[in-house]
């Protein structure tokens, strides 16, 4: 796996898209999150959504955000829109966020990906 700078430097060089970036992403989480546990949950569908929607910019021609190529994940206690936030509580089980916290907002201003 590369390092976000690489990732990052990998996309404005045009040798890998977003897409391809975060597919590998994913790939390793399906090899070996049953091994370590680290995802409560896994945003594999807006993800890959996000990744294609900046892949789609850079194609036009726009200039992707700063962190065109980074994935992140994010701890269970940002909100992220439409994603169950739990702070790893079973009390907290089924809550749905309804806005992006600031961080998160940020992240995705930049063009970043949330993979989970």
């Amino acid at each position: 796996m590369e390092t976000a700078i690489k990732s990052i430097e990998s996309v404005k060089s045009g040798k890998k898209s977003v897409s391809q970036i975060t597919n590998s992403f994913l790939k390793k989480i399906k090899e070996e999150d049953s091994k370590i546990k680290s995802f409560l949950e896994v945003f594999e569908e807006s993800a890959l959504k996000k990744a294609e929607e900046i892949d789609a910019k850079i194609s036009s021609g726009k200039t992707p955000g700063e962190l065109a190529g980074a994935v992140f994940a994010i701890k269970d206690n940002m909100l992220y829109e439409g994603k169950e936030i739990t702070c790893a509580s079973k009390i907290l089980k089924g809550h749905i966020s309804s806005y992006n916290s600031t961080a998160v907002s940020k992240l995705l201003e930049k063009d970043a990906v949330i993979i989970g």
